[in-house]
């Protein structure tokens, strides 16, 4: 076997030309990281962990990897490619490994995909850890000889025989049952560097699903088990981070398993982020994917870990057909309800997903399926279909079966140039289906806008009028949706705009989007997000920094105008008071365009007393009754707000609209409103 120390480049790649899209840890590399120096002697092997790619192609210039591994996800796909081709250009030996969910599941597709991929020597499936290191293994033994190495098949990877052209498929390795075997990257300090700078802490408590949700890949992979690392190596783990990491920026743990908080297991050790955040007001906040089981264990992680986890209802669809065509089964509505009322007692800002246009989902199911949503008090957002590989939806009977029309796109902000060759990363997205014609797609994108933006916790005061005066929030915001289509009126443009781009960001393939975004004026635009972003994220969040003011005016205008019929001098009084409060309290356009209003302090007399009122939710006292004078002291907790503004400059960038647009993704807005107190 050949002597010398072999060296590792692992990457989880992100492009950063226009913000960080993702700043997580890349927990994925490091497990891979921690298990394959677990396999082999000490000083054997030497790995290096890269989330940046002009630092892995630096790297690749002067410390001449002998194996480069990455994580081939869809937002990333293309720049992995990239880095691959560029690797093999500057050291022909080098060996290319790529391994995650962006890969077909079937033999031929697999072939096609990895043909016209030839820089990418070698294509890990299933879990990465135990192949990797076979991998690495086998590497050494042929002496690091590339096309030695692709003669034969190795346990769970994928390659093509260099001289035969035949695929190779080695058998694929079984999930761990015991996930500890993978030693800890935190505990054994591989991790620590990352701890210091701008990413939020990544664990894996346990792994696999046991859904078989037909848009997602993780309930539907050859590995069946769901395997789990101990209660006490996790206890260990965050306990390790909450020491180490930096104030500003690691204010968040990400937990990424796909159903946490379902198993009692999960208790002890929400117990034990528990005492964390009494000991070192660590985490601030938590994102997950909550689990599909218990509900009482739900409302328990919000009591006992303090409002900082935002607990998932999403529903994707709520028509029965399309549940039974993407094999998904909801909470019943009522129990959903009640679990939404529940959750917004204690302080809450449910949310929920929803997607379009999946089988047998009609533009009327899907409006019915938001008034109920609406009706119930969350907060939607509707995405569009990624027929993402490894599900279903890459399959050509079943595309056909629903007569499924498709179309390409940028990934939002997933682009870059790197030496000298622009890079995108583009998603097959549905657009229409046998029950939703392509301009159905457009009215509910169109719709989900105006859902997303009027569903929000800013928004509840309109919703808590509504319910005094015996009037559906639901049909408000119907009502508003029409009227914005129609006629000229505050949010006309904005929404002509949405759905202009809504339109136009759709390609017919993506060597249509190179051809397109490669010429200089065109790029231009995606350098300044006028192409090439999240929609909803974009034009939500520049209402909200932009258009705040504007945007109640129009709301109280129209709830005057939606129930004329019950509004009474007094009514109509209690409702300008109630709007110069929110406006006062509510906006947040100041946090982040204008930073010396966040030292002033506002004094405002009304003649009802809206805090008192509001702070109450399903009120049964209308505002009306509490018409006494009331002098309010108005303000920002500068120190909080402060701390916000430092963790999201640091990890996503300097654009502001796409600093709050990220918050939003994870955070409540509520966060940043103004403190308001009686005098």
């Amino acid at each position: 076997m050949l002597k010398k120390t072999l060296k590792i480049a692992l990457g989880d790649l992100r492009h950063e030309t226009v913000g960080r899209h993702s700043a997580y840890l890349p927990i994925g590399i490091a497990y891979i990281a921690s298990y394959t120096l677990s396999k082999f002697e000490p000083g054997s092997i030497n790995v290096r962990l890269y989330t940046n790619p002009n630092e892995i192609i630096k790297e690749i210039d002067d410390w001449k990897p002998d194996i480069i591994g990455l994580a081939n996800y869809c937002w990333n796909s293309s720049l992995s490619n990239l880095v691959c081709k560029f690797a093999k250009k500057k050291i022909p030996g080098v060996l290319c490994v790529m391994g995650g969910p962006e890969f077909p599941r079937r033999d031929e597709e697999r072939r096609n995909y990895l043909t016209e991929r030839p820089e990418v020597d070698f294509y890990v499936y299933g879990d990465g850890e135990s192949a990797f290191a076979s991998l690495v293994g086998e590497f050494y033994k042929t002496e690091l000889d590339v096309n030695r190495l692709k003669s034969k098949p190795i346990d769970g990877t994928i390659c093509i025989n260099s001289k035969t052209g035949d695929m190779l498929v080695g058998p694929l390795m079984a999930r761990f049952k015991n996930m500890d075997v993978i030693p800890s990257p935190y505990l054994s300090g591989l991790l620590d560097d990352f701890l210091i700078k701008n990413y939020i802490p990544s664990i894996e408590t346990a792994r696999g699903c046991p859904f078989k949700c037909a848009y997602c890949h993780t309930g539907r992979h050859e590995i069946k088990r769901i395997s789990t690392f101990s209660v006490q190596r996790i206890k260990d783990e965050v306990s390790y981070i909450a020491k180490r990491r930096t104030k500003s920026s690691n204010r968040t743990l990400a937990i990424y398993d796909s159903n946490w908080g379902m198993h009692k297991r999960d208790v002890e050790i929400i117990e034990h982020i528990a005492l964390l955040i009494d000991n070192y007001d660590w985490p601030k906040s938590i994102e997950t994917s909550t689990g599909k089981g218990p509900h009482d264990l739900s409302l328990f992680i919000v009591e006992r870990l303090k409002n900082r986890v935002a607990i998932g209802l999403s529903q994707q669809s709520l028509n029965p057909k399309t549940l039974k065509a993407i094999q998904r089964t909801n909470l019943a509505r009522k129990q959903y309800s009640e679990l939404v009322n529940e959750l917004k007692r204690r302080g809450q800002a449910p949310a929920c997903e929803l997607i379009i246009p999946m089988p047998e989902e009609t533009k009327g199911s899907y409006i019915e399926g938001q008034k109920f949503l609406i009706e119930a008090g969350i907060n939607s957002a509707t995405y569009t279909l990624m027929m993402l590989k490894g599900t279903p939806f890459e399959l050509k009977e079943f595309r056909n079966k629903y007569q499924m029309k498709t179309k390409y796109r940028i990934l939002p902000r997933q682009f870059g140039e790197y030496f000298g060759e622009k890079c995108f990363e583009i998603e097959e997205v549905c657009i229409e289906t046998n029950t939703m014609p392509f301009e159905n797609y457009i009215e509910c994108r169109g719709f989900s806008y105006l859902a997303q933006l009027f569903t929000s916790i800013n928004f509840d005061i309109i919703r808590q009028h509504l319910n005094e005066l015996g009037l559906s929030f639901y049909e408000y915001v119907h009502e508003v949706w029409k009227i914005v289509k129609s006629k000229n009126v505050f949010l006309s443009e904005k929404y002509a705009r949405f759905v202009k781009e809504a339109r136009e960001e759709l390609f017919d393939s993506k060597p249509a989007i190179y051809g397109y975004f490669s010429k200089s004026e065109n790029y231009e635009k995606l350098i300044k997000s006028e192409k090439g972003d999240n929609l909803l994220r974009k034009y939500v969040t520049e209402v909200f920094l932009l258009d705040a003011s504007k945007l109640f005016d129009f709301a109280y205008s129209f709830l005057k105008q939606f129930a004329v019929d019950k509004i009474t001098p007094e009514v109509s009084e209690s409702l300008d008071a109630a709007k110069q409060w929110a406006s006062s309290v509510i906006t947040v356009n100041s946090v982040f365009n204008d930073k010396s209003t966040l030292d002033f302090v506002k004094i405002l007399n009304l003649p009802y007393d809206v805090l008192s009122w509001y702070k109450i939710p399903n009120n049964p006292n209308p505002l009306v009754t509490y018409n006494t004078p009331v002098k309010y002291k108005i303000f920002y907790d500068n120190e909080y707000i402060y701390s916000i503004l430092d963790e999201c400059r640091d990890l996503f960038g300097q654009d502001e609209t796409f600093q709050l647009g990220k918050f939003l993704s994870t955070r409540k807005i509520n966060d940043l409103w103004r403190t308001c107190t009686k005098i």
